[in-house]
């Protein structure tokens, strides 16, 4: 039989706790990067941006009633899976890089479920390849407004942000893919340009 833990132990034990807390308290403040109201959905003439925009509400040009057939497209285009109806506003630097996830490269996405089922959503069913042909898969953190683990409900919509560990940059050509399942080959692809 063991004897019971000292008051020192304890005491170590309590210290350890209460610096994992705040350092998960500040990494958080620090890290999510800065907020803003709405996300500024503009047609597809729109050039990829370094300048932040948090998920929110949708505005501009966003997702139509009509379910478009088209499975490839430039930042701004709404696109459609089965159903689901998919817009990705643009693609973005966020405006502080973490000292922990280094610089991160934001895309802001909305989604309406018009499939007649349930869909579940998630930030790993999306890849980023750069231009140097590096792809990417999404990172947890980088924006205050990510793209939530959810479950959209016919009829239903959600948007967030998803990220990626690299720098951002204007020049070259930018590829989103968003693959929602492992068993199927079925994917829909924007470009920056």
């Amino acid at each position: 039989m063991s004897s019971p833990p000292s008051k020192s132990t304890k005491i170590g034990y309590a210290v350890a706790i209460a610096f994992s807390v705040i350092f998960v308290l500040v990494a958080f403040s620090k890290f999510a990067g800065t907020p803003n109201p709405t996300i500024n959905f503009t047609p597809s003439t729109q050039t990829a941006t370094a300048s932040p925009v948090a998920a929110g509400t949708v505005s501009g040009a966003s997702l139509g009633a009509e379910t478009p057939a088209s499975t490839t497209g430039r930042t701004g285009d709404q696109l459609s899976l089965n159903g689901l109806s998919v817009l990705v506003g643009r693609i973005w630097a966020t405006d502080q890089p973490s000292p922990i996830l280094g610089d991160r490269t934001c895309a802001d996405i909305a989604f309406r479920n018009q499939s007649g089922t349930p869909v579940d959503i998630s930030m790993f069913d999306w890849k980023l390849t750069t231009p140097q042909g590096l792809t990417l898969d999404a990172t947890i953190g980088g924006e205050s407004l990510m793209l939530p683990f959810a479950t959209v409900e016919q009829g239903g919509a959600a948007t967030g942000s998803v990220c990626f560990a690299t720098k951002f940059a204007n020049a070259g050509t930018w590829t989103l893919k968003y693959k929602p399942s492992i068993w199927s080959n079925d994917q829909l692809t924007w470009t920056n340009q």
